[in-house]
């Protein structure tokens, strides 16, 4: 694997994306936590991701996010505004749907780890 490499070297651009695999390949696993997929390979995945940067004598130079492309079913404490959310633009969906892009849909998780993050200020209340 390049990335780990380049990590390794203290060699990564400045702005890299790791994917992974969203299929089961040969021997090899599909690594992303989608169903039917075992989450498990998922959680390595970026098990492995986060130790090769932390590892990386440019660590303290890096913001590792991870982004999730949907809520995954996870249970949310906070309920989505529904009321008085401005359209951003005021455009609408064309007939018959009308939609006016004023409520808002669910949270999608997104984790950012940094040593440029002071340790304990992570909330997950809001």
């Amino acid at each position: 694997m390049q990335f780990k490499k380049h990590c390794k070297e203290g060699k990564l651009p400045n702005y890299v994306v790791v994917e992974q695999r969203f299929f089961d390949v040969l021997s090899f696993p599909a690594n992303d936590d989608h169903p039917s997929h075992d989450i498990s390979e998922g959680q390595k995945f970026i098990k492995e991701v986060y130790e090769a940067l932390r590892a990386s004598p440019k660590w303290n130079e890096m913001l590792f996010v991870i982004i999730h492309d949907k809520h995954g079913g996870f249970y949310d404490h906070v309920p989505t505004p529904v009321t008085d959310v401005p359209s951003p633009d005021d455009i609408a969906d064309p007939e018959p749907y009308n939609f006016k892009f004023d409520h808002l849909g669910v949270r999608i998780p997104a984790i950012l780890i940094s040593p440029w993050i002071e340790r304990g200020t992570g909330n997950s209340n809001n």
